[in-house]
C-alpha cells in the first residue's frame, strides 16, 4: 500500500468500501481530489452561512470515510451535527483543524501518497 504512515488514508479500509477493487477505490479517491471545495467552505465559513457550509461538510464525510480518511470523516460528522443543533461556536472552533486535515487528505491523493 502507499506510503501513508500516518494512516490520514487507512487504504485498507477505503478498500473495504469500495470492495476491494482498486480501480473502484482509485475512481473514488480521484473523484474526491477533484471535487475539492476548500474555497467555498472557506468562503461560507466566512459568511457564516452555516447552511450552505454544512452541505458541503456533510458531502465531504460521505466520501472520506468511503477512501479511509475517518479522522477526517469523524471531524466532518461533529460539524455536521453542531450545526443541525444550532452550535456555531463549535464549528468556530473546530473549522480550522477541520480544514488542516482536509487539506492534507487531498494533498496526499494529489502527490499519489495514496495507492493501493
Amino acid at each position: 500500500m502507499g506510503d501513508n504512515s500516518d494512516k490520514t488514508i487507512d487504504t485498507e479500509l477505503g478498500m473495504k468500501y469500495c470492495m476491494n477493487r482498486k480501480d473502484l477505490y482509485k475512481q473514488v479517491t480521484d473523484m474526491f481530489a477533484a471535487g475539492e471545495k476548500s474555497g467555498f467552505i472557506e468562503e461560507m465559513f466566512g459568511l457564516k452561512d452555516w447552511e450552505k457550509y454544512r452541505v458541503e461538510v456533510h458531502a465531504i464525510k460521505g466520501t472520506a470515510l468511503t477512501i479511509g480518511a475517518s479522522k477526517l470523516a469523524e471531524m466532518a460528522k461533529d460539524i455536521d451535527l453542531a450545526i443541525k443543533q444550532g452550535n456555531p461556536e463549535f464549528v468556530e472552533l473546530n473549522h480550522r483543524d477541520f480544514m488542516d486535515e482536509y487539506i492534507k487528505v487531498l494533498d496526499l491523493i494529489k502527490s499519489g501518497a495514496v495507492s493501493v
